[in-house]
């Protein structure tokens, strides 16, 4: 009886902290910027915790403290947003991502390259 009772305890210890980590809150955000010639190739793809997360991205390309060009992208569960923009070979570019999902804005992201 006390085995039973020992294992049913460790059973109930175990699955407190499962709960727990279930609720936690999940996003995924993955920018990508990449050069061809002078085309620079702005991506990010944005994973929610599940399907019926909303989910807003707003994506810029930024020279310096110069917006080049902004993107806008919305979906349920997942975003992938990927736009082209004509650079310069030599300069450093930035793409930057900020995320609203289900009305709650999050940290911006950032990539930096040189083409």
């Amino acid at each position: 009886m006390k085995k039973i009772a020992f294992v049913l305890a460790i059973i109930l210890a175990l699955s407190v902290p499962l709960s727990v980590s279930a609720a936690t809150y999940a996003l995924t955000i993955r920018p990508v910027l990449s050069f061809e010639g002078t085309t620079a190739t702005c991506e990010v793809t944005v994973v929610g915790n599940k399907m019926s997360d909303h989910i807003e991205v707003e994506m810029k390309l930024m020279h310096g403290n110069t917006c080049l060009a902004t993107w806008y992208g919305d979906s349920y569960g997942y975003v992938n947003l990927e736009k082209t923009a004509t650079v310069v070979k030599g300069q450093t570019y930035e793409i930057v991502v900020t995320v609203t999902m289900n009305d709650v804005s999050h940290t911006p992201v950032s990539q930096s390259g040189t083409c």
